[in-house]
């Protein structure tokens, strides 16, 4: 023991840390920083079940909003546009119009099922079963590009994420910034139909006196 220590031990102050010994987690100033740490370690640990192991959807806690509305509107677009060819073929390949084309495959039935409380019929097609099917294939795939490739997921979880962190105007901010637009707008409008009335008498002046 030293001079220095002998003289720390007759005041009462504890010895200073050798060099590479472990701080104490839980003591002193070092308990935020470990609780920072701690924290920070929760937020980049994977939630329960996305570690890929047994799972055929890439994190699937996560983004939930944004990818089943992503989903949701190509779905839209996918079934508008597989209506209308389905409507288009199916109007060109009416054996009445056309009775030899050779999309009255397409139209051809291939089975009727009877409604008898309306007294009707579904009456099924070959080309509603290939609009069907398509949809299908269609479907399979915007639900894997969704929720199993990584790159899409990423980017449609990071939206998600941002868009939490945007800070949405009340609803009494939201009505007098309505008011405002709507009164420069106004305003705005008068002062252009002015001078739009304006140049057009200046005009009609200076050609009416030319000629």
């Amino acid at each position: 023991m030293g001079r220095r220590d002998r003289r720390r031990k007759k005041r009462g102050e504890a010895p200073p840390a050798e060099a590479g010994a472990p701080l104490a987690s839980g003591s002193g100033a070092d308990a935020p920083i470990a609780e920072e740490r701690e924290g920070d370690a929760r937020m980049t640990a994977p939630l329960p079940g996305e570690d890929g192991a047994g799972r055929s959807w890439y994190k699937p806690k996560r983004g939930r909003i944004v990818r089943w509305s992503s989903f949701g509107v190509y779905a839209f677009f996918v079934v508008y546009g597989l209506f209308n060819l389905h409507v288009h073929l199916t109007a060109v390949g009416d054996p009445g119009v056309n009775p030899d084309h050779w999309l009255n495959a397409y139209t051809r039935e291939v089975v009727a099922i009877p409604l008898p409380v309306v007294d009707d019929q579904i009456v099924i097609t070959a080309g509603l079963l290939v609009s069907i099917g398509l949809g299908a294939v269609a479907g399979w795939y915007l639900l894997r590009l969704v929720w199993r490739n990584p790159r899409v997921s990423e980017f449609l979880i990071d939206t998600q994420t941002e868009l939490q962190k945007v800070s949405w105007p009340s609803l009494p901010e939201l009505k007098s910034s309505t008011v405002a637009v709507v009164i420069a707008v106004a305003i705005l409008s008068t002062y252009l139909l002015l001078v739009d009335m304006a140049l057009a008498a200046v005009f009609s002046t200076i050609i009416g006196t030319g000629a």
